[in-house]
């Protein structure tokens, strides 16, 4: 990714001219344009690369230098970016491209009607070009699926399909949070999910804190969910009443109530909703969490 950059950058390369320049296939080892170095990996083939260079007097200057890399600690694996060319739909001479964004769309230019869009239905659908030579098909390249994550925003308002007064509004966000473990990484989430596993297994926590620590953690969480539960259970027992909240009901309630425990409870949460506002206002996130 680097190489390509640079060689941009100083006009080595054209990206508006030829074909993409990558001298390395998709298992990432060296292509034929690399003269004695041909299916070498990309990574391990350094050495052999020096020890040319040192031969034929042209190495300049060789060292080591120790700095972050991609990794996928999934699979134990080093990461490569490669400079590839893509598309969606494509005719047999690579001249016309054409990038389908709907359903609708699909099939206003296919003609095939068609409520699923994984590849097993859609590869088999094929677009005739308006320039009236050969059928344009679906390339086989597909997207990363962090892809989607990032469109979340969009479709949350159904944008572009619907929604603009929304989107416009609330695009680009006032603010993104995001937790320090997908930001910097965790070390332990990373060793965790290089083994497989994404959890802690809870018998690490009985070794390592003990079961009376994590049983005062969460007594709290477990007594309140069990008495909206129970309480939620006798209301629809006894009244015939399906518990649904909604504010407006609430206050509405509250207004003629004289228990001093539900306007407790109910005060409090104000107070909390208050603060916790005015700390994420003030930026101040780790006190609003923990409160």
């Amino acid at each position: 990714m680097h190489d390509y950059r640079v060689c941009l950058a100083n006009g080595v390369i054209n990206k508006d001219t030829g074909s993409v320049v990558c001298p390395i296939d998709a298992q990432c080892r060296l292509t034929d344009e690399i003269k004695n170095f041909q299916e070498q990996d990309v990574k391990y083939a350094d050495k052999t690369i020096i020890k040319y260079l040192k031969e034929t007097k042209r190495l300049v200057h060789q060292s080591v230098l120790k700095h972050s890399y991609p990794f996928c600690w999934k699979i134990d694996t080093l990461l490569i970016y490669r400079a590839i060319p893509s598309w969606f739909f494509v005719n047999d001479d690579g001249y016309k491209i054409v990038c389908v964004g709907s359903i609708e769309a699909l099939k206003q230019l296919s003609g095939v009607s068609v409520d699923d869009i994984h590849r097993k239905i859609v590869d088999e659908i094929t677009l005739p070009s308006r320039l009236g030579k050969d059928l344009l098909l679906r390339v086989s390249e597909v997207f990363e699926c962090w892809f989607e994550s990032g469109s979340k925003l969009y479709a949350l308002v159904q944008y572009p399909f619907d929604g603009h007064r929304t989107f416009i509004d609330i695009f680009p966000a006032d603010f993104i949070a995001e937790g320090i473990d997908q930001t910097r990484g965790c070390k332990l989430w990373r060793k965790n999910v290089k083994k497989g596993k994404t959890n802690i297994l809870i018998q690490e926590i009985f070794e390592n804190n003990g079961t009376v620590a994590l049983r005062c953690f969460v007594l709290p969480w477990y007594n309140a969910i069990r008495l909206l539960i129970q309480s939620c259970d006798q209301l629809k027992t006894h009244k015939k009443v399906y518990f649904i909240y909604d504010d407006k009901l609430l206050y509405l309630s509250m207004s003629s109530n004289t228990n001093i425990m539900d306007t407790w409870i109910v005060s409090y949460r104000q107070t909390l909703l208050d603060f916790v506002k005015q700390e994420m206002d003030d930026k101040i996130f780790f006190s609003s969490i923990a409160n």
